[in-house]
């Protein structure tokens, strides 16, 4: 299973972005279950928010409505809690509250591999596929 990041779903949305090319080669590539947060949505809906990019938003949304390819972890006052301690645990960081989220789902599911471009995932010890080509 891998964990999906925000910086993943919009280089893969959004062509200007500078890592989308890379972003659809690892959308080919990747055969293995995908795991996405009602957190990582909400970044990534709220980025693609202005009006050119809205519709993207809405397609994402549709795409994962029932997409059996898709595991989808709902917010709940329990991850909130878990992600604020760590983010309040690793004040020596610059994680977002969402990112200590993803990784304490992450340690929790045993999941060692994100479709993530952010060095946070590397520091917090997982792999943050879209640094590298998939292969």
């Amino acid at each position: 299973m891998i964990l999906l990041d925000s910086g993943y779903l919009i280089a893969l949305l959004v062509p200007r972005d500078a890592l989308h090319e890379r972003a659809l080669r690892w959308s080919e590539a990747v055969q293995e279950e995908l795991l996405l947060t009602e957190y990582v949505l909400w970044e990534t809906v709220n980025y693609l928010s202005p009006l050119a990019d809205r519709p993207k938003a809405h397609l994402l949304v549709d795409e994962i409505d029932g997409n059996p390819a898709f595991a989808f972890v709902h917010s709940s006052p329990e991850l909130f809690q878990a992600g604020i301690a760590l983010h309040r645990a690793r004040a020596d960081k610059a994680w977002s509250l969402t990112d200590c989220i993803s990784f304490h789902i992450m340690k929790e599911r045993g999941i060692t591999k994100a479709l993530a471009y952010d060095e946070h995932f590397q520091q917090a010890g997982f792999a943050a596929l879209l640094r590298a080509e998939p292969g």
